[in-house]
């Protein structure tokens, strides 16, 4: 979901070292299921094209939702008004 707090499985790095991210954006298939995601992240390397957002840098990213691990949902208020 759009709004996710993820950890971005790399199968070249060692899991102490995957990148934190957030969904920005979640693109369907002709089935109507998502099974790619668009991630932002800090922190890139130092050779990775960087994007400007108020003076910090970040990275985007596409990945299947299979290398993915939520670790924050995306809480909506809309939703918290049932639970209460």
């Amino acid at each position: 979901m759009v709004g996710d707090i993820v950890l971005i499985q790399d199968s070249n790095q060692i899991r102490g070292k995957w990148k934190l991210g957030r969904v920005i954006a979640a693109n369907p298939g002709k089935d109507g299921k998502i099974r790619k995601v668009t991630i932002q992240y800090k922190n890139p390397a130092p050779n990775e094209k960087v994007g400007i957002y108020k003076g910090r840098g970040y990275s985007t990213i596409e990945r299947p939702v299979q290398r993915l691990i939520v670790l924050v949902p995306f809480h909506d208020d809309e939703d918290s008004k049932d639970i209460k």
